[in-house]
This record gives C-alpha cells, structure tokens and sequence, in this order.
C-alpha cells in the first residue's frame, strides 16, 4: 500500500481485520463442534493492551478490536497498560511498539485453535506477537492542543516545532479554500465541478488545488489511478505554473472529460494554451519538482483521501457537492459574499473518497 493511502489506513485495516475475525469465527464454531471427539481444544492465553488515556481515539478503538477478537477467543484474558504508567513505559520500552495502542499477544496464543488464520497479521514485539490495527498515536510526541509540554522541552502545543503542520497549530486564512484531490479520481473530479458554482457565486474566495501522491525515489512517483495519473497530476502543476489564470479552467476541463484515455491536448486547445511548453514542463525537471513540492503538503498534514477540503487553513472537511461545500466554507466566514445563494447538493457520483 502506497503512502498516499494513509488516510485511509484505519478503516482499510479494520475492514480487513473485520473479514478475518469473521472467518475466524466460523472457524471457531467448527472447531468447537468438534470437542465432542475429545481433541484438545485450547483456548485460554493472555493480550496485554498497551494504550493511552490522552489518546481521544484510543478507547473506543480498544473496545472495538477487543470485541471482535472475543467473538474468536472468548477465553482470553486481557490485561490493560497506560503508557502513563511505570509498568506501561517499561512494556513500550521492551516492545518498542511506537504507536499505540498496541494489541500484544503471549507466545501461549500461538497454540491456539484459530491462531494461525491471524498470524499474518502479527508482527514480532520484544517478546510479544503484536496486532497490525494501524494504530497512530504516538505517546513520545507532544500532543498539540492539551496546554501541556509532553515531551519536557519547555515548549507547550504549537510552540513545539512538531506542531508546526498539524493543522489546529496553522495560521487561519480567512476567506480560503484548499482541496486536495488525485486528479483521475471520480470523487476528486466531481470535487473540482462543485468547486466552479462556490467560486462564481463567491468571488472573494481564495483556492488552491494540491495534489496526493507518493514519492517513492527523487522523481519518481506512484498515484493510486497509476502512471497516467501522476503525468497528469505534473501537467496541472505545470498550466499552474506557465498560465495561473487558465489553471482553475484547465483541471476543470479535465475534470468534467475524464483523464484516462482522454487526450489532454482537446482541452489546451480549448483554452489556447501553449502545448510545448506544457510538455516541456511536464516532461523535464520543473513538472518533477513541481509535484515533489506539492505533495508534501498532503504528507505533512497526513491527508490521503481524494477529495479532502481544508477551509481557512484550519477545518477540515469532506464533500462533493457545492451545496456542502458552500455550507462548509460559509460557517468559517460568515460575512463571505454569495452565502445566501443556493447551490446544487446534485452530484454525478455517490459520495466518497478514493
């Protein structure tokens, strides 16, 4: 799974694990059946929980995986760590787990019926077999909206330097609207259509458009559509770049036609755009660049969805609609022109996300 998948990381995960606890218990209820020939059937072993009570997240996600693993292993036995906590430290120090929270299961689990059905999904722990959950939190890091100093360098919440991108920490921009998209996605595309009604109808917002994708070597980069995603992905940045005042027409033509199998050049023409020099730039260093700088932004808020909106530099939302659009960008500027018109809540697709 490529890094631009991130956002997503949890729910992918949990559905995953989802299925397989699901199968787990089926496997389970037959084996079970099978008792009555007097096989042994071991089922007792212990899961230490290492988590965090400053996670917000952390105990609902807990209750959630341990729910699913006692519909397999009912006989387990689970016992609870807080990282704030001697004994807790002392099992993150061992374990080097990293994020939290942390499943980790004793080696007694490996004997179990069913086990084996999980063990792709475990990685090794200090001592301890370690469910992948795709846990986030990391406990060592400060935590950017507690008003305390968490990691004992004086520095409390924004003042920390690893604050600096999250996005409660970044300075408001009224009157400002960034999406984040993959430039074949059909959701990022239909983002890109519901985006022109809130421009015409608010003339006063300010936009960007980023971009979501991997890096994986100095100029080489992987989108999740493919190869001809991130050539597009450059072509944008580069009529960015060379024509801004044909930019925002540019992606939405490409928007509204489609991207895969659809000749680029129908919309340059369109719009009397150099076609050379586009390829120039996309096809040299400056359209590498261009996108290498561009996705950051996206990593370093942690953004892998497409599409993902940020208003005012601050408040992240989604949608693909301009009615939601419209509602999202106006409750952060109320005084903003166009608020009181009525755009579409119509789309071409379902909601989602790529």
């Amino acid at each position: 799974m490529v890094k631009h998948e991130s956002k997503n990381k949890q729910n992918y995960i949990w559905m995953t694990l989802t299925f397989v606890f699901a199968a787990l218990f089926a496997i389970s209820m037959f084996t079970n059946w099978l008792e009555f020939s007097g096989e042994e059937n071991v089922t007792g072993f212990v899961v230490k929980v290492l988590t965090d009570e400053r996670c917000d997240e952390c105990g609902a996600y807990v209750s959630q995986i341990e729910t699913q693993l006692k519909t397999i292993f009912p006989d387990m036995e689970i016992e609870y760590y807080d990282y704030s906590s001697k004994d807790g430290k002392k099992l993150y120090e061992e374990t080097g787990v990293v994020v939290l929270p942390a499943f980790l299961f004793s080696e007694e689990a490996e004997t179990v019926s069913g086990y084996e059905q999980l063990a792709s999904y475990m990685e090794l722990k200090g001592s301890y077999n370690s469910l992948r959950i795709g846990a986030e939190f990391n406990p060592t890091a400060e935590i950017c909206t507690n008003n305390k100093d968490d990691t004992g360098n004086g520095l409390i919440d924004c003042e920390d330097p690893s604050c600096a991108s999250k996005l409660e920490c970044r300075d408001e921009i009224e009157k400002h609207l960034a999406v984040f998209i993959m430039s074949d996605c059909p959701y990022g595309r239909e983002a890109i259509k519901a985006l022109e009604p809130v421009l015409l109808a608010s003339p006063e917002l300010t936009y960007e458009i980023n971009y979501i994708a991997t890096e994986t070597s100095p100029g080489e980069f992987q989108s999740l559509h493919g190869a001809y995603e991130v050539e597009e992905d450059i072509r944008q940045l580069c009529v960015q770049e060379l024509n801004q005042e044909n930019f925002f027409p540019y992606v939405l033509c490409r928007s509204k036609g489609g991207v895969n199998g659809v000749d680029w050049k129908t919309c340059a023409t369109e719009l009397g755009l150099d076609q050379a020099e586009i390829e120039s730039c996309a096809n040299g260093d400056l359209g590498k660049a261009l996108l290498s700088e561009n996705i950051k932004i996206a990593e370093e808020l942690g953004i892998g969805g497409s599409p993902t909106w940020i208003a005012n530099n601050r408040y992240q939302f989604g949608g693909i609609t301009s009615a939601v659009v419209q509602s999202n960008v106006c409750n952060y500027n109320v005084d903003l022109e166009g608020c009181d018109e009525t755009l579409s809540s119509e789309s071409a697709v379902p909601a989602g996300q790529c």
